[in-house]
C-alpha cells in the first residue's frame, strides 16, 4: 500500500504528494514519518502500475519529466491543498516571487522507480534524513526567475537543496521528490493509480525575516543616555521542532557612544524574558555587541512562535551613554539579525555564541535598517572694542520659544555643568547637543531655540544679560555665535543680573554721605 501526501517540508509547503510503493502482492505496513510525513490517504501501486510507468513515461525520451520549483516570500500556511499528483495549483496566489534562487537537484542513485521495491524505499525515505553523498548523482542547478525555476530529468529520486537563499529569508530544508508522480482517482481503499505527471510542480515557500531598530533619543545631552530597541521576526518551527540558533549584533558609533552593559535585556513576544547567562550570551567586539540564544533560549523561542505564530519576535534593549567628548554629526547605529538556519536538518546542532568581530555563521545576515542621533554644537566668541578677544565671560544655555529669545527651560546641564566660560581667545564651544528638529530618528517640529544667556561680564566690561538666539538645526548643525560687550565706565563688574542698579544704589549712598559732610562743616564754621 502506498500513501499521498499533501506534504510540508521542514517548515517549507508543497502541493505534492509522494507514493509510497508495496512489494507484490501485498501491501507493505505504513512508517511513521517516513517520506515527507505522509498524510493519510490509501494507494495501491502495483507491478502493472509500474509497467505503465515504463511504457508510458519512461519511454518518452532522455529526460521525460519536468521539474518545476515555484518560490515565493510567506509563513507556511497551516493547511495544505488536497493532493494533485503535483499538478499546477493556485495555493501560491499572492505571494511575492522569489527571484535568483538556486537549488541543487541531485539522483538517488540506489532507488529504482521502474521496481515496485523502488517505490517501497522511497516510502520510507525521511527528509531529515541526508542521503550518503557515494549515493547522489551530479548536481543540476535550476535558478528562479520570475518566481520558478524548471528543468528536466529522468525517472527517479531526487534531493533537493537549496543553495542560494533570497536576501531577508530562510532557507527551505532539503526534501526528497519522485519523478514523475501518481495520478489517482477515488478515495480511501478505493483510491487508485489513473496515470502518471511527468509535469511535477512543487511550492516550498521561503519565510522573510525582517529586523527593526528605534531610538528614544528625545532631548538628549552629551552624558546622557540614549534607549535603543532592535527586535527581529522568527520563522515558523521546523520539522525538526528545533532552531539551531538566533544572534543578533548591534553596530553602534564608538566614538560617539558608550554601551551601559546594564541596561542590556532580550525578551520575546508574550513577555517572556530571557536570562543573560542561561538563555542567552553576550559578546563584545570593536564597535559592536552581539547577544547570541543558548540552547535554553531556543527552547523558549519555539514555544514562543507555537504560540504567537508569525508576530514573534525577539527584542534586543539596551541604553548608551553618549560620551562626553562627542563631536558633532551623526551617531549612527546598525545592526544584523542571523536568523536560525530552517534548512538545517539536525535536531540537535546548536550553533555556538557569536564572535562579533568575525561572526561566522550558516546563514545569511539580515540587515536592520539604521538609526541615527543628530548633534550640532554652538561656539560663542566674546568681544569688546575692535572686535578684541575677551576671556571669562560665563554663559548658560537655555531654551526660547521658536523664533524668539524668550526663555522657556534651562538652564540646560551637559556633563554635569551649566557654565561655560570663555577662555584666552575669547571663545568657549559647548559640548555636543541634540539639534532642534530631528530626535526618535525623524525628523521633527521646530519647536524652540537654544539660546545663550550672559551671566558674567569680562572684568571692566558690561554685563549683557539680553538671552542670544544660538539655534542649530539639522541642516545647520553648527552655530558660532558673536557677542559684543562695552565697557563698562564705572570700573565695578558684580556678576549677576540686576547688579547695574546695586550699582546705582552705591553711588547714590556716596553723594549723599558727601553733602552730609559738607553741610556740617559749614555749620561749624559759622557756629
Amino acid at each position: 500500500m502506498t500513501r499521498t501526501v499533501s506534504s510540508r517540508v521542514a517548515g517549507v509547503s508543497l502541493a505534492i504528494v509522494l507514493a509510497a510503493g508495496a512489494a507484490a502482492p501485498a501491501p507493505f505496513a505504513r512508517a511513521a514519518d517516513a517520506g515527507t510525513d505522509f498524510a493519510n490517504a490509501t494507494t495501491t501501486i502495483t507491478n502493472t502500475d509500474v509497467q505503465q510507468l515504463i511504457a508510458n513515461v519512461a519511454s518518452q525520451g532522455e529526460n521525460p519529466v519536468t521539474l518545476n520549483l515555484h518560490k515565493y516570500i510567506g509563513d507556511p500556511v497551516a493547511t495544505q491543498p488536497e493532493y494533485t499528483g503535483g499538478q499546477a495549483n493556485n495555493a501560491a496566489d499572492g505571494l511575492t516571487p522569489a527571484n535568483g534562487v538556486q537549488f541543487s537537484v541531485r539522483r538517488v542513485n540506489n532507488i529504482d522507480l521502474t521496481t515496485v521495491a523502488g517505490w517501497q524505499q522511497y516510502s520510507q525515505l525521511r527528509n531529515a534524513q541526508r542521503p550518503d553523498p557515494a549515493n547522489l548523482g551530479p548536481a543540476t542547478t535550476l535558478t528562479t526567475a520570475d518566481g520558478t525555476a524548471t528543468g528536466s530529468f529522468p525517472v527517479g529520486v531526487y534531493y533537493v537543496e537549496e543553495t542560494v537563499t533570497p536576501a531577508g529569508a530562510t532557507a527551505v530544508a532539503p526534501f526528497y521528490i519522485a519523478l514523475p508522480l501518481p495520478l489517482t482517482s477515488g478515495s480511501g481503499a478505493e483510491r487508485v493509480v489513473t496515470g502518471w505527471n511527468r509535469d511535477v510542480h512543487v511550492y516550498p515557500k521561503n519565510q522573510q525575516v525582517t529586523g527593526e531598530k528605534t531610538v528614544d533619543d528625545s532631548r538628549v545631552y552629551a552624558g546622557e543616555n540614549i534607549k535603543y530597541t532592535v527586535s527581529g521576526s522568527v520563522p515558523a518551527v521546523p520539522a525538526t521542532n528545533t532552531f539551531d540558533g538566533y544572534d543578533i549584533v548591534d553596530d553602534f558609533d564608538e566614538t560617539r557612544l558608550d554601551v551601559v552593559d546594564r541596561t542590556i535585556s532580550v525578551t520575546l513576544t508574550g513577555g517572556t524574558t530571557l536570562v543573560n547567562g542561561t538563555d542567552y550570551q553576550a559578546d563584545k567586539g570593536a564597535g559592536k555587541f552581539g547577544v547570541s540564544l543558548t540552547k535554553s533560549g531556543l527552547d523558549k523561542l519555539v514555544a514562543a512562535r507555537k504560540a504567537n505564530g508569525e508576530q514573534t519576535r525577539v527584542v534586543l534593549t539596551y541604553q548608551a551613554k553618549l560620551k562626553d567628548g562627542a563631536t558633532p554629526g551623526e551617531a549612527t547605529n546598525s545592526a544584523q539579525l542571523f536568523p536560525p538556519n530552517t534548512a538545517n536538518t539536525d535536531a540537535d546542532f546548536t550553533r555556538q555564541p557569536i564572535n562579533v568581530d568575525n561572526p561566522d555563521r550558516n546563514v545569511t545576515p539580515v540587515d536592520v535598517p539604521a538609526v541615527k542621533t543628530v548633534l550640532g554644537q554652538i561656539t560663542i566668541n566674546k568681544v569688546g572694542e575692535n572686535d578684541a578677544a575677551l576671556s571669562g565671560a560665563k554663559f548658560q544655555l537655555y531654551r526660547c520659544a521658536p523664533g524668539t529669545t524668550q526663555t522657556n527651560a534651562g538652564p540646560i546641564t551637559v556633563n554635569g555643568t551649566d557654565t561655560w566660560t570663555t577662555g584666552n581667545d575669547g571663545s568657549v564651544t559647548l559640548p555636543a547637543i541634540q539639534v532642534e528638529d530631528f530626535y526618535n530618528n525623524a525628523a521633527q517640529q521646530d519647536s524652540f531655540d537654544y539660546c545663550v544667556v550672559e551671566t558674567q561680564a569680562p572684568r571692566g566690561y558690561a554685563l549683557n544679560p539680553q538671552p542670544v538666539a544660538a539655534s542649530i538645526t539639522n541642516a545647520n548643525r553648527t552655530n558660532a555665535v558673536k557677542i559684543t560687550n562695552v565697557k563698562d565706565n564705572t570700573a565695578i563688574n558684580l556678576p549677576i543680573t540686576g547688579a547695574r542698579g546695586t550699582l546705582f544704589a552705591v553711588i547714590g549712598g556716596g553723594l549723599l554721605a558727601l553733602l552730609a559732610a559738607l553741610y556740617f562743616a559749614r555749620r561749624n564754621r559759622t557756629a
